[in-house]
């Protein structure tokens, strides 16, 4: 009999400590269950804030981010005012454009110069361009961001003075690349 009472008393004790994890599992289970609704309003909440940072972090169609959209739009007015000082110094052959293919995997998508050339209709790698070309290319890339610079600011006065003399031996490309301000 007391083999009989020991047993007993043996699962009663077993019987206690499953009650209560019963319980503390149940609780753990509805706590759960309340993370797990908190979590989807999160998520329902939150799910279009996430899509707009994705989008500004390059999950888009372009992979494009918004750092580099925002110096996409101001590289845009720099090549707009380079171009309107490369206009007069080509005689409107060429036209300093945006690429929107980073070259080679390097840099990034949409920073890209590209010429293009009115004599051909296409657009080509900055890198064809001769020495003299590249020349006046930089040099009214510089203008127009002195030019951007000088309009965005307020305050700066960047004045510049370009004269070049060409000698005899000179290009005839080198010869229309002057220009004062």
């Amino acid at each position: 009999m007391a083999d009989a009472t020991q047993t007993v008393t043996a699962a009663n004790a077993a019987l206690a400590t499953a009650k209560t994890d019963v319980l503390s599992l149940t609780k753990f289970k509805e706590s759960l269950a309340a993370a797990l609704a908190e979590t989807e309003r999160l998520e329902a909440e939150t799910g279009p804030l996430r899509g707009l940072a994705d989008l500004g972090n390059g999950k888009n169609d372009f992979k494009t981010t918004l750092e580099t959209f925002a110096i996409g739009a101001m590289f845009d007015q720099v090549l707009e005012a380079a171009n309107m000082r490369l206009d007069p110094m080509t005689r409107g052959r060429y036209r300093l454009t945006r690429g929107l293919e980073a070259s080679g995997g390097r840099g990034k998508r949409g920073l890209e110069i590209e010429v293009f050339d009115i004599n051909t209709g296409k657009a080509r790698p900055t890198a064809t361009l001769s020495g003299g070309e590249t020349f006046i290319a930089a040099l009214a890339l510089a203008l127009g961001l002195a030019d951007v610079v000088e309009s965005l600011s307020g305050k700066i006065r960047m004045d510049t003075f370009l004269s070049m003399k060409v000698s005899e031996a000179s290009t005839p490309r080198m010869g229309r690349a002057r220009w004062i301000k």
